[in-house]
């Protein structure tokens, strides 16, 4: 076995850990049951094999619980859970099997430059990249978090959020980067799009990204602003995490320099007003 096929049998073997994890065998007569690993069948045809496996071995509750990790992951919301989860134990094993498969063939592609949610955060953390290189990579981002799972999104995480922050920052400072702040903010918008997201950017580690999103309301970029005006909107309806305050706090922070106290919401207003050709004009 090349050295190269070890490292996928090692990444295969800590994918299904990381979902299974370590399953002790009752006694010896289930070893000869696990289907084996030839090393001339190609990984994906394995691990289909290994995931059947698995997953016919798994207890009545392991079923109903990894069923739950799955409709998580999948970000089905709570009220429209009950019909799945009143599914019979087969059909939740089929179901189980299915998500896996599709999850297990996504990680291992190897099509694209970018795989894993470490490949976009390298990626932009490398300031020598060209406006037109990040903007391409901003745009592939945007469609992974928005296609993938949410246990991709988590992967990508508090490390990739500050990486668009910093970029975010940057478009706000420089001239020329109007499509890539335009981007940076549909990205933030696919990680908010569940509660985990959304709750995430509301903690007080990554506050940052309500102030960057107040200061992106600017007439002059009519489609950015709506973009902005729509996360800033989700904020307020999350009333435990004091998002009305946060973002009432950002926007008059953000103001402050252009505007009087009593005028924050002036942005906005004279957004309204735009013209149509100006707003077609923008991107």
């Amino acid at each position: 076995m090349s050295r190269n096929d070890k490292t996928k049998t090692a990444s295969t073997d800590s994918w299904f850990e990381g979902w299974f994890g370590s399953q002790k065998k009752k006694n010896n007569s289930n070893v000869s049951n696990i289907p084996p690993k030839p090393n001339t069948v190609d990984n994906n045809e394995v691990d289909v094999q290994e995931l059947e496996y698995r997953i016919k071995n798994l207890g009545d509750n392991e079923i109903h619980s990894k069923f739950l990790e799955i409709l998580e992951d999948m970000n089905i919301p709570k009220d429209k859970r009950e019909p799945l989860l009143a599914k019979a134990l087969e059909e939740k094993r089929k179901m189980i099997f299915m998500h896996l498969k599709g999850k297990s063939s996504n990680e291992h592609r190897s099509s694209s430059r970018f795989e894993k949610p470490s490949d976009y955060i390298e990626y932009l953390r490398n300031k020598e990249h060209s406006e037109n290189k990040i903007y391409q990579c901003l745009e592939s981002l945007r469609v992974a978090l928005t296609s993938n799972p949410i246990s991709w999104i988590k992967e990508f995480g508090e490390d990739g959020i500050n990486e668009i922050v910093l970029l975010l920052r940057r478009c706000l400072k420089e001239r020329g980067f109007d499509r890539i702040e335009f981007e940076c903010i549909r990205c933030l918008k696919a990680v908010m799009n569940n509660t985990w997201g959304l709750n995430l950017v509301l903690t007080p580690e990554l506050h940052t990204v309500i102030l960057l999103l107040a200061q992106s309301l600017n007439p002059r970029r009519p489609q950015t602003m709506c973009e902005a005006v729509k996360l800033l909107a989700s904020f307020c309806l999350v009333p435990e995490r004091n998002g009305y305050d946060k973002v009432l706090r950002a926007i008059t922070s953000a103001a402050s320099n252009n505007y009087k106290s009593s005028e924050r919401f002036k942005p906005i207003v004279d957004a309204l007003f735009m013209e149509e050709k100006v707003i077609q004009k923008e991107i």
